[in-house]
């Protein structure tokens, strides 16, 4: 990275640039870990050994030391305090080629293809659990592919089944089954029509 950087830059500008935060985050990365661009001592009071941590550059997409790191705190703090002892499902949409630069670029859109796509899961469950109630997600936008392509896609994390409010005014879960395949295409023409 630190040899072939800025001639990826370079090339990048003569075919149209690159999104700033992209740039930023790669500039970025060339300073992770680097204690030169400062860090921190820690000391430990009971032996006296003292250690220099350098400060990290807590990028998103390109370091994988900080990637890995965000993913393991956010995936602690989801079982720890959000997500109860439910089944979940995960659901991932993928969009078509013409949307992905748009929705990669305009919020706004991004939101709202999200809604779209929780609402209609929202929509499926209902039909299939035989309580009314209601339903959540926790969903994680990915803006690349495995090929650090342009590729904005969800990542939900639902639990499978609604909650709903009993006489006794206890919160109880009904599971739903799992979808089957003839569920899922329904879901996908419902949200690309939508």
């Amino acid at each position: 990275m630190r040899t072939h950087l800025a001639t990826f830059l370079e090339r990048a500008e003569a075919a149209g640039g690159l999104p700033a935060f992209v740039r930023n985050e790669l500039l970025a990365y060339l300073d992770c870990g680097q204690l030169a661009k400062g860090f921190a001592r820690v000391r430990c009071d009971a032996c006296g050994h003292d250690r220099l941590v350098a400060f990290s550059c807590k990028g998103r997409a390109f370091c994988p030391s900080c990637g890995g790191r965000r993913m393991a705190d956010t995936a602690a703090w989801l079982v720890d305090h959000v997500l109860l002892d439910v089944p979940v499902r995960q659901w991932v949409l993928t969009l078509p080629w013409q949307l992905r630069r748009r929705v990669a670029y305009d919020s706004k859109l991004c939101t709202k293809l999200l809604g779209i796509f929780i609402r209609t899961v929202g929509e499926w469950l209902a039909s299939v659990v035989p309580s009314e109630g209601k339903h959540g997600a926790v969903t994680f936008i990915q803006r690349a592919g495995s090929a650090l392509n342009l590729n904005p896609h969800f990542h939900s994390l639902v639990p499978n089944g609604l909650y709903a409010l009993g006489d006794d005014g206890e919160v109880r879960f009904h599971e739903a089954p799992p979808p089957s395949t003839l569920d899922v295409e329904e879901i996908t023409t419902r949200i690309a029509e939508r």
